[in-house]
């Protein structure tokens, strides 16, 4: 029996969840409405675990597709990002993620981060004195 044994980085890692969370989502929900690399801004966060399903307290604005605060939910297999997410000020930085929309009624009331693509530092506007 041949066994074969693979070294991977952690940031390697993680891109293989990643898609293979993506990829199991496409399957189970192929229709779902779906946007990729989209910027998240964190409006309201809780220290808490994660949510995968039901209400979160965790809320976050993604202007492309609403301007209000929605429930941020992640899949099971990218729970581990919102402690990595949380990390340092949220509040100053933008996560570009990929998302499923959860509507009811034609709204959006959800959104539930299938995938992570990184951050960046929120520029603060300068003030003239």
């Amino acid at each position: 029996m041949l066994q074969q044994t693979f070294n991977i980085t952690a940031p390697q890692a993680r891109s293989v969840i990643e898609g293979a969370s993506r990829t199991k989502a496409e399957l189970q929900f192929p229709e779902a409405e779906r946007h990729q690399r989209v910027p998240l801004r964190w409006f309201r966060l809780d220290t808490n675990a994660p949510k995968q399903q039901g209400s979160s307290p965790d809320k976050g604005i993604i202007e492309e597709i609403d301007e209000k605060p929605k429930a941020i939910l992640f899949s099971d297999e990218l729970a581990y990002l919102k402690n990595e997410m949380i990390t340092g000020d949220p509040f100053k930085k933008i996560f570009f993620v990929d998302v499923e929309v959860s509507r009811v009624a034609g709204r959006v009331v959800s959104y539930r981060v299938v995938g992570f693509h990184g951050s960046d530092e929120i520029d603060e506007p300068e003030t003239s004195d």
